[in-house]
């Protein structure tokens, strides 16, 4: 192993599961699990934006629909309750709880 693959283990490992992880607690420390798990949705797709900028990874036609797949995903999951309930709220009289 070279000194690229050497500082990409300790990178990896210590250093930005250490950083993830921290980041990752504050959030469920500030937030409910309900409102922080969905993005972990977003991992993968950062993964293959990032292997297509940085080491020049073609991105095929099925992994971009996959994408997009998880975004809508995570969309609806993260707005589509706050429409809906924005929805319930326009049946009900003005100042009803």
């Amino acid at each position: 192993m070279g000194l690229g693959g050497l500082g990409a283990v300790l990178y990896t490992g210590p250093i930005a599961t250490v950083i993830a992880f921290g980041i990752w607690g504050r959030l469920l420390h500030t937030y409910s699990a309900s409102q922080v798990t969905p993005f972990a949705l977003l991992v993968p797709v950062f993964g293959m934006a990032f292997s297509s900028l940085l080491l020049d990874e073609a991105l095929t036609p099925i992994s971009l629909l996959a994408a997009s797949v998880v975004l809508l995903g995570l969309v609806t999951a993260v707005v589509g309750p706050r429409i809906a309930g924005s929805l319930a709220l326009r049946g009900q009289p003005v100042g009803a709880p």
